[in-house]
This record gives structure tokens, sequence and C-alpha cells, in this order.
């Protein structure tokens, strides 16, 4: 029996000052070449943006 693949939730603010997002994005990206099970949300907001409701249905899965 083969292992389960792990899915990634990945999100980040367009206006992070830090960096964040482009990491973020071509994290993603990758993920996906390697056909890695990932959910990448960018939203609208700074460092700290949440999408509390996207997290939440991706961690009741």
């Amino acid at each position: 029996m083969q292992a389960a693949r792990p899915s990634l939730y990945l999100s980040a603010g367009l206006y992070d000052r830090y960096g964040l997002y482009e990491g973020t994005e071509r994290l993603a990206q990758r993920a996906a070449q390697r056909l890695l099970p990932t959910e990448w949300h960018p939203l609208y907001g700074g460092h700290c943006a949440i999408d509390i409701a996207s997290l939440g249905a991706f961690l009741l899965r």
C-alpha cells in the first residue's frame, strides 16, 4: 500500500512587504509541477492576510 501524499494549503497577502507572496507563489508553482495536491490562495492584503473560511475548509477535509 502506498502512503498518501500530503496536501499543501498556501496563502499570502499580495501586499506583503517581506517577500512572502513571491516565495509562496513560487512554492505553489513548484508543488503543482510535482503533482503535489496544493491549494494556493493569493489574498488581498498585507503580511497577516488570511482567509479563515478556505483554511477551515481545507483543515476539515
